[in-house]
């Protein structure tokens, strides 16, 4: 049985929330700068990954 590739939504209220999800939004500069910097300082608490090990094959 073939499968039906139809990208068209036939549902109003699905038609609405993707309508509403694609639209673009605005963030503050400085909440930005405050997520990335959180994100860096997480990364830095962390152990560094054994990537070295994997990549030799141990």
């Amino acid at each position: 049985m073939p499968a039906d590739h139809d990208d068209e939504l036939h549902d109003e209220l699905l038609r609405r929330v993707v309508a509403e999800l694609r639209r673009p939004v605005h963030l503050d500069p400085a909440l930005d700068a405050r997520a990335l910097r959180a994100i860096r300082e997480d990364q830095r608490r962390r152990p560094p990954a054994r990537r070295q090990l994997w990549l030799a094959g141990t």
